[in-house]
């Protein structure tokens, strides 16, 4: 499967359940507060999986100095 298509199914299966929101103020230059509200579920799972793949695989000192 391309990984433009995982990607798109990922935000679509993934983000149903709001894995990835992110919603929170923005400071202006003005002194002004912002609410603002970002959506990123596949690479939210994608970077989670890379970590647990990274910490099976790796030992503790390597990723230390990683």
């Amino acid at each position: 499967m391309p990984l433009i298509d995982i990607i798109s199914l990922l935000n679509t299966e993934v983000g149903a359940f709001q894995i990835g929101s992110y919603s929170g103020l923005e400071h202006l230059d003005a002194g002004e507060k912002v609410l603002e509200v970002r959506e990123a579920p596949a690479p939210a799972l994608l970077m989670d999986a890379y970590r647990h793949l990274e910490s099976a695989t790796l030992d503790a000192e390597f990723i230390r100095e990683k």
